[in-house]
């Protein structure tokens, strides 16, 4: 009994860290405008979780790789799940046309209040040409500071559809995604009927032990 309750022990411990899950890249399309008309290109990739019985603490980072466009000014990048909590990690950087700076490196969000530079004030130090360096950046937002914390994401369910989704507000230019990840802090304690399956396991471990 004391080997199952170090292990139950244990899998609280871990579900205590963070855990990571990668979504697929993609393309970003070129936006398709005509005068008096707007239509973005858009792209997305999602991130499916059933069956896990976890409830989040936290969502901690949201991280890009190999994320390049030469306008970083003509995107909008949204996370959300399940169409409900939204951030809003890259939002409409620079107005001025063909002379906004460009992203070309694989770059992490995290909510407003932490130590990291506001991406929108990363970029404002940049010129026209330049590439945003890879590295840790705080979330846009929007005007009003709607999308900027990650707060509405805490205790949802880890089981749903976590969606990473890229717009391109302006025509000329094409840009590419390798790869996302989000990492998420669960509350330490399991679910009941996952609680159950770790003691299932325990006891079944211990059984073949003692034969």
């Amino acid at each position: 009994m004391k080997s199952i309750a170090l292990l139950l022990a244990g899998a609280c411990a871990a579900l205590s860290h963070g855990l990571t899950f990668t979504g697929a890249g993609f393309d970003i399309p070129d936006s398709q405008n005509t005068p008096g008309h707007i239509r973005a290109g858009q792209a997305s990739s999602e991130v499916v979780l059933s069956g896990t019985g976890i409830t989040l603490a936290s969502l901690n980072s949201v991280t890009l790789t190999g994320l390049r466009h030469a306008r970083a000014g003509d995107l909008v990048v949204g996370f959300s799940v399940n169409e409900g909590a939204v951030a809003y990690l890259s939002l409409f950087l620079d107005s001025r046309l063909g002379l906004q700076p460009g992203f070309d490196g694989t770059y992490t969000f995290r909510p407003l209040g932490g130590p990291e530079t506001r991406i929108n004030e990363a970029f404002a130090g940049l010129g026209p040409n330049d590439v945003l360096p890879s590295g840790s950046y705080g979330v846009s937002g929007t005007g009003n500071s709607a999308g900027t914390s990650f707060d509405p994401f805490k205790g949802l369910s880890l089981d749903g559809n976590w969606r990473l989704n890229i717009l391109d507000f302006t025509n000329g230019e094409t840009g590419s995604l390798e790869s996302w990840s989000m990492d998420v802090t669960p509350q330490a304690v399991p679910e009941p009927a996952t609680m159950a399956a770790l003691g299932l396991g325990a006891a079944a471990t211990l059984r073949k032990r003692r034969r």
